[in-house]
């Protein structure tokens, strides 16, 4: 019977002492005991000093150190909220986001220099897609190049470079003025009043807009690449009829070009009762361009430098006349383009 009665209180006094233990550790009381036999600060003064100071553990826990779950670290009478630790971020760089692809160069087809007398200013644009626009800022007209609103002679809608569809040259073209302002004229280059101004030349257009603003403007070696891709050379012969002004006439190598009385059928109409509706072809092959009388009449073309009749076909040059019809009407041979190497250049037969 009194070992049961011991094993009963026993069992009650290890629950009660579970119980006090728990209680301790919830109050802290634990830590408190701990600090006072290894002389170490409380948990309230360590939250009362500095907070982000870390506390070093004591090599030697002392009697309690049965206790390790209850690091002194851990029990803390208030919770404290600490930031993340921050890293340095590397900034991106800017622009576009790098490829392992190298970049293809665009050869620009043209080069249009803007020089500005001023305010002594000078700018290079280059041009690698035609048409190109010029003018000043406008919300109506939209331009690939925009002049500054203090250029009151430049218009919104000012000036355009494209393509001549039929020959391949550069097309010119003043919207402000019918006539063109001054300008230097070089090889190949002409001007009609009132119409594009066409041009093909290595070597540079000068045009003046107003008094202070003048542009150059020089066909890239990619230009001409691209035009000897679609035609290997290039005619200018010039008409003369009469007491007329005499009429420049471009005519590309891929096409044949008839001058003749035929409305419908020639290229180059003139009214002349001793010419033929078909009378003069010229033409491109083997390397050159060849005149041919097509006309009814054998004798009917003067070869002026010899003084012969042309009744078949004959290679012309620059310099050569004839004298087609009743002798009133003149076609002199202006200049031939060949396209010669792998750079584009332009040279002119002689």
């Amino acid at each position: 019977m009194n070992n049961v009665v011991f094993l009963l209180v026993s069992i009650i006094l290890a629950l009660v002492a579970v119980v006090l233990i728990d209680n301790f550790m919830a109050l802290g009381l634990v830590s408190k005991i701990k600090a006072l036999f290894n002389g170490a600060p409380t948990p309230s003064e360590v939250n009362s000093g500095n907070k982000d100071e870390k506390q070093k553990p004591d090599a030697n826990d002392g009697p309690f150190d049965w206790f390790k779950p209850l690091d002194k670290g851990k029990i803390t009478a208030k919770r404290v909220k600490t930031k993340p630790p921050e890293f340095p971020v590397e900034s991106a760089p800017s622009g576009p986001a790098p490829s392992d692809k190298p970049e293809k160069k665009v050869m620009p087809l043209l080069k249009i220099t803007v020089d500005n007398d001023f305010d002594g200013k000078s700018e290079t644009i280059n041009v690698d897609k035609l048409p190109f626009k010029m003018g000043r800022q406008s919300s109506e007209f939209k331009n690939d190049y925009y002049f500054p609103d203090r250029f009151n002679e430049i218009s919104r809608k000012q000036n355009e470079v494209s393509l001549d569809p039929n020959t391949g040259f550069l097309l010119y073209k003043d919207f402000n003025n019918k006539n063109l302002p001054e300008m230097v004229m070089e090889d190949g280059s002409r001007q009609e009043l009132g119409k594009p101004f066409i041009f093909i030349s290595d070597k540079p257009l000068v045009v003046w807009l107003d008094s202070f603003v003048r542009l150059t403007l020089e066909p890239q070696p990619a230009y001409f690449l691209q035009l000897a891709k679609k035609t290997p050379a290039v005619l200018t012969i010039t008409v003369k009829k009469g007491d007329l002004p005499p009429e420049t006439i471009d005519i590309p190598a891929n096409q044949d070009f008839y001058i003749g009385s035929g409305r419908e059928i020639s290229q180059c109409v003139i009214q002349d009762s001793h010419i033929s509706k078909r009378h003069v072809r010229l033409q491109y092959k083997d390397g050159g361009f060849y005149l041919k009388n097509v006309s009814e009449y054998a004798d009917s073309i003067l070869y002026v430098k010899e003084h012969i009749r042309v009744s078949g076909e004959m290679r012309v040059c620059e310099g050569d006349d004839f004298r087609i019809g009743s002798n009133k009407v003149a076609v002199i041979i202006s200049k031939i383009y060949s396209f010669q190497g792998s750079e584009g250049k332009v040279t002119a037969q002689r």
